[in-house]
């Protein structure tokens, strides 16, 4: 114990006081084993291939084996995780630990271990993480453990915007509008005015992909963060609320610049439904901008080998001085189901050290969500991007995601049809998300 530094004392003892609360008296002596190893199985969404490419290198076996503890990770589908976690644990058949990103905890919280600050301190939590993965602190505690971050970027087409002259990608949304941008120089349509080459994928919520996501960034750039907590310690909408102008003329001007590149009577126009996915435009060579996940690197590689494309920074907003893009961090939380929260301690420990840390980046190609970490040198172009857009990752607490994202779908098409002006919109929006997050705190 007189080797472990000040952080590893407060991670271990922090786990251990919260599990004894939660859960109940445990048998310490058991976890050891008599010296025998623990299997812990963990679930999430992540691609199970690049969890276990990481779990079988031999910097992470020999740091788990000095865990004595060993990591099945099972891989679920993204749109059937929480009924699958929830039914698991009704029938006594769940895994010991779930991964799981920012806007998942609010529904998770009932369900997991949460670390108290008496153990492990919210200064020392906030000294080592990126800002983002302070979704995961709550009023009691920590309630999971930061992984991995998944950032928001831009990719562009190289070519593209070299036959029109362009150096480089838009770092403010506000250049998309100048006579020489993107939008003026590559935007191409045909005799029946039906667009065959355009600049961006914005203004939909059936073929852009990440609409909710980049709506989300639009929003918080403009000053709206979406959900706050208010003076009672709830949580509310901050979208369309009676006490937040700022907020809602802010999620106002978001939805309607978003809106705007499917109207066919501006100069603008960039943008409409019958158009194929995003992605598929962008890997077809025919969409300039494409924003995407870090994550999506190798996929757009393998989709198209031959396509010259590079990686930048989330446009910003002008009139903001900082400088923000939207993230999915994934935090460790353990189940208050687990029969093996001690192995799973170890395992956490073991997985989300310095060292995990940097061979996880090395070998998936996801930023790491340690601090120190992200300000060292990499020889990876697209990974210096990756790292700096971690460091600028904000998110939002979702009560419900699948509630959410009817929410924001609702938001958008209501525009585009001319059922509802934004301010509408966002009004409705707010008051149906207002009731997802009644009893909510954090």
């Amino acid at each position: 114990m007189a080797n472990l530094s000040k952080f590893q004392l407060f991670f271990i003892g922090g786990l251990i006081v919260a599990i004894v609360a939660a859960v109940g008296v445990f048998a310490l002596n058991k976890s050891a084993g008599g010296g025998s190893t623990a299997t812990i199985t963990i679930w999430g969404t992540l691609p199970d291939a690049t969890i276990q490419e990481f779990l079988q290198k031999t910097e992470i076996s020999t740091l788990l084996d000095a865990k004595k503890v060993n990591v099945v990770y099972v891989a679920k589908p993204a749109d059937t995780f929480d009924r699958n976690v929830v039914e698991a644990i009704a029938s006594g058949k769940g895994p010991d630990a779930v991964m799981i990103s920012q806007d998942a905890i609010l529904q998770y919280l009932d369900k997991i271990v949460q670390i108290p600050f008496s153990s492990f301190p919210e200064r020392t939590f906030k000294d080592m993480y990126i800002q983002e993965a302070e979704l995961f602190l709550t009023d009691q505690g920590v309630a999971a453990v930061p992984f991995t971050i998944d950032p928001l970027v831009m990719y562009w087409n190289r070519t593209l915007l070299t036959n029109a002259g362009i150096s480089n990608p838009p770092t403010l949304w506000s250049q998309l509008y100048v006579p020489d941008g993107v939008i003026a120089k590559i935007n191409k349509t045909d005799v029946n005015n039906n667009i065959v080459k355009t600049a961006l994928a914005l203004g939909t919520n059936n073929n852009v992909f990440h609409s909710k996501d980049i709506l989300s960034l639009l929003m918080m750039q403009a000053g709206a963060p979406i959900v706050v907590k208010n003076t009672n310690g709830s949580l509310q909408n901050a979208l369309s609320n009676s006490n937040s102008s700022i907020n809602q003329n802010g999620a106002e001007a978001a939805l309607s610049f978003y809106t705007q590149f499917v109207d066919p009577v501006k100069s603008i126009y960039s943008w409409n439904t019958s158009l194929p996915l995003s992605r598929d435009m962008f890997t077809a060579g025919d969409l300039a901008l494409y924003f995407g996940y870090a994550s999506e690197l190798g996929n757009l590689n393998a989709r198209n080998p031959n396509l010259n494309f590079d990686v930048a920074l989330m446009p910003q907003s002008q009139s903001s001085s900082v400088k923000m893009t939207y993230g999915k961090v994934y935090g460790l939380a353990i189940l208050k189901s687990s029969p093996n929260v001690v192995a799973a301690t170890n395992a956490f420990y073991a997985l989300t050290s310095s060292a995990a840390q940097t061979v996880w980046s090395n070998e998936s190609g996801y930023p790491p969500v340690v601090r120190s970490l992200l300000t060292q040198k990499t020889s990876s172009p697209f990974m210096s991007v990756f790292n700096t857009a971690a460091l600028q990752s904000q998110g939002w607490l979702d009560p419900n995601r699948s509630a959410t994202n009817e929410i924001f779908n609702d938001m958008i098409g209501s525009v585009i049809s001319g059922d509802k002006q934004p301010s509408g919109a966002v009004q409705d929006a707010g008051n149906s998300l207002d009731q997802l997050l009644k009893g909510f705190s954090n």
